[in-house]
């Protein structure tokens, strides 16, 4: 098959929504519309034997513990009350922004759950706490994503935050706010146009599949994108099961990889 190469696109208010994608670039995985029918699927024949069986019968991965409710850190469904309760205390002061990177007015009274909260682990060597400051290691640590979506199931807004903020998850006390500045809390507008479904696992193996004609042999895994990105611009890491060639657009240089990356970069 053609090597396949890097494209780029636009960017909004510094932050690149760039399509990212077998280590080079993937037009499909954030352009077109941004609507979809009901959750992302994998369809059996897309994935190898062995990851077949991590799927349901709707075509969703079966996540590990680890992406779920990983140890010391916060749950998806506490990340998933979270990231709600930070639209609605946030709305206010930030639709304008909203508004302006998504390219259209967001209505904040629509903006709910898309699909589910997104566990990034961390993507540097462990962090030694001992010396280093909270923000240091909630920065670099793992992190929770929480596409948030408008009417017509359109993703407008990503809500990230520390997933090591397990403060978030008490109830403050009377009179008290949560503790925001602590989280590493971020929150962005998802210019329109950008595929929905990169925001889960199940996007980002059905985009592999297609442009790379390999079927997936793993669950796709979410690590916390490079500094000076931001954790919002996702990438997934997927395995499949035999290797493809990538060239980069600039370097002319052709490698060949058996697990790629779907999602944005630069």
């Amino acid at each position: 098959m053609p090597a396949l190469h890097r494209r780029e696109r636009s960017s909004r208010a510094g932050h690149t929504y760039r399509t990212f994608a077998l280590l080079v670039g993937l037009s499909a995985a954030c352009s077109g519309t941004a609507r979809v029918a009901g959750p992302p699927r994998v369809e059996s024949t897309q994935v190898t034997e062995s990851v077949a069986a991590s799927l349901t019968r709707e075509g969703r991965f079966i996540l590990p513990e680890a992406a779920v409710n990983p140890v010391g850190q916060l749950g998806r469904r506490d990340a998933e009350s979270i990231a709600s309760q930070y639209v609605h205390q946030f709305a206010k002061f930030k639709v304008e922004q909203w508004s302006r990177e998504y390219g259209s007015n967001v209505d904040t009274t629509a903006l709910h759950l898309c699909d589910r909260a997104l566990h990034a682990a961390n993507a540097y060597e462990p962090l030694t706490t001992a010396g280093l400051s909270e923000v240091t290691i909630r920065t670099f640590g793992p992190q929770w994503i929480v596409p948030m979506c408008g009417r017509g199931e359109v993703t407008q807004v990503v809500v990230s935050f520390s997933a090591l903020a397990i403060e978030l998850a008490h109830k403050p006390a009377k009179g008290a706010a949560l503790p925001w500045e602590r989280a590493i809390s971020m929150s962005f507008g998802v210019p329109s146009g950008t595929a929905s479904s990169i925001f889960s696992p199940e996007g980002a193996a059905a985009t592999v599949f297609k442009e790379g004609g390999k079927r997936i042999s793993s669950i796709p895994e979410l690590t916390v994108t490079p500094m000076p990105q931001v954790p919002s611009l996702v990438r997934w890491r997927v395995g499949i099961e035999a290797p493809v060639t990538v060239k980069g657009k600039d370097s002319g240089n052709q490698r060949q990889r058996s697990s790629l990356l779907a999602g944005f970069g630069d």
